[in-house]
């Protein structure tokens, strides 16, 4: 998990690991950086971290152990956020900007030794790319229909296919384990506060109540075995706050 020095999205913050029941926390980065991890496929199978760091040399992507042993994955010549392990680790799709953070994302794919830069998507604010387990799409978020929705790209490129279309905003996109459904965040419906949402490509999303409606749920990642969902929550906007906490709800079957 991401979490901030200073209040939620304020000052430095840290990639931080926990056992599953919120216990035994520990930093796994060592720098004073913005250290942001990506909910969802963040690890590889060897029980690597990948994230982005602004250091000295700008948005990089890096990876840690649990224990924390730092190290830079490749250099990619742009600024790189939200990056995301392929499920065999050896891809990572990220989301670029110009040095500056201020235009739109687009979605960019590497290899872990630096090889292979390719671009995906353009024209269009593309962000926080998760790989699915199958290894066959990568899901996002996107601006390109006039409001933030969940939408899919194959691993190759192409076109993107559209999950969710409402006029919200629906963000946060991670896959289930078996790769049929993605959890996302949401103020769909007029919510003042985003909640949980589950949609299956081609079908109706489904309401997870997983918080009050005085109370704020994004962020969220499936477990590995599929029978939970873990997410960010808050009461009240989370932006402005002290910080938000971690809770864990079943996965819908």
């Amino acid at each position: 998990m991401t979490r901030f020095r200073d209040g939620y999205n304020d000052g430095d913050s840290d990639v931080v690991v926990t056992r599953s029941d919120g216990t035994a926390p520990h930093v796994v980065t060592t720098a004073a950086a913005d250290n942001v991890n990506l909910p969802g496929s963040c690890w590889d199978r060897a029980g690597r971290i990948v994230y982005s760091t602004d250091g000295a040399a700008g948005d990089e992507i890096w990876t840690t152990s649990a224990a924390g042993n730092p190290a830079r994955l490749a250099a990619v010549g742009r600024s790189a956020w939200e990056p995301s392990f392929s499920p065999d680790g050896q891809w990572v799709v990220f989301e670029a900007h110009n040095p500056a953070g201020t235009d739109g994302g687009s979605l960019w794919k590497v290899r872990r030794d630096g090889t292979g830069l390719v671009q995906l998507t353009r024209g269009a604010d593309d962000r926080e790319p998760n790989w699915s387990p199958r290894g066959d799409r990568i899901g996002f978020q996107s601006m390109r229909s006039g409001h933030w929705n969940v939408w899919t790209i194959g691993v190759a490129g192409g076109a993107p296919r559209q999950v969710t279309s409402d006029a919200a905003e629906d963000t946060d996109p991670s896959w289930s384990p078996d790769g049929r459904r993605i959890v996302y965040s949401s103020d769909g419906g007029n919510r003042d506060l985003a909640d949980l949402f589950v949609v299956t490509p081609g079908a109706a999303p489904v309401e997870l109540h997983a918080v009050t409606d005085s109370d704020y749920a994004g962020a969220p990642a499936w477990s590995p075995d599929g029978r939970h969902i873990a997410f960010e929550t808050g009461h009240g906007d989370p932006d402005g706050s002290t910080g938000t906490r971690l809770a864990v709800i079943p996965a819908p079957r």
